[in-house]
């Protein structure tokens, strides 16, 4: 099989999938005060970009449980030595944070939001890169082995994406038809700065509301708020629609 995973474009657009990063202090009446990480992703295949809310525990159990599923990937045959094991294992040689039995502080806080932050966008390189090896899979005719449908579940419960990589398919076979369709739909200028978006290169996010900001513009709003600015619906995902 050939497998030749992410093209370098591919790569630096997974690169930038950690938007921006937010760490703050979450009261929970039964454990009492814990560090909320805020993190803002984006998906290649889809377009999309979200909110991943997630504590230090969150990210712990993911990674506990990905590496047994190495384990078992490399004994496989059909799936050790391919570009889904290579990725796995890659994302499971980054450097983690410790776990410490005292309250997290301005340093343990600020190493984990960075260590998180370069781990999630392995995590969406790595969500791309399941996404590629069923396609190769698909065409070819085979079967999708079984500890590969299980740790691409375990991605999409992480990461609150599709749990269905054949819809996510499905998604990039119509992506071009969508954008088509939303042609015009989009404001003329941020509300923010009132620049036009024809003028400026920047990423331009639009919220399900239908409303559009330029990224740099509004981010850190959503991030603090995850309201629109202009209408108050709430905002957890949206659109990147330039």
């Amino acid at each position: 099989m050939k497998d030749d995973g992410l093209d370098a474009l591919q790569s630096e657009i997974v690169k930038e999938s950690c938007i921006r990063t937010r760490a703050r202090k979450e009261l929970h009446l039964a454990i009492g005060y814990y560090t909320l990480y805020i993190m803002t992703v984006y998906c290649p295949i889809t377009k999309k970009w979200w909110l991943v809310n997630k504590r230090y525990s969150h990210y712990y159990k993911l990674r506990s449980k990905l590496q047994k599923y190495l384990g078992k990937c490399q004994k496989l045959p059909e799936l050790n030595h391919t570009v889904f094991v290579r990725s796995l294992k890659s994302l499971l040689e980054l450097p983690f944070p410790k776990k410490r039995y005292i309250d997290d502080d301005l340093k343990i806080i600020e190493e984990r939001t960075q260590r998180f932050r370069a781990l999630l966008s392995r995590l969406m390189h790595f969500h791309a890169e399941c996404f590629y090896f069923f396609q190769q899979v698909k065409e070819r005719g085979h079967e999708l082995p079984k500890l590969f449908v299980q740790v691409y579940e375990l991605l999409h419960a992480f990461l609150e994406t599709s749990p269905d990589i054949r819809l996510e398919l499905q998604m990039l076979e119509m992506h071009a038809k969508i954008e088509e369709t939303n042609v015009g739909e989009v404001d003329d200028s941020c509300a923010i700065c009132i620049e036009d978006f024809d003028d400026c290169q920047e990423c331009i996010l639009q919220f399900p509301c239908s409303h559009a900001f330029h990224r740099d513009c509004v981010m850190d709003w959503i991030m603090e708020k995850q309201t629109c600015p202009i209408c108050r619906s709430k905002v957890v995902s949206g659109s990147i629609v330039a």
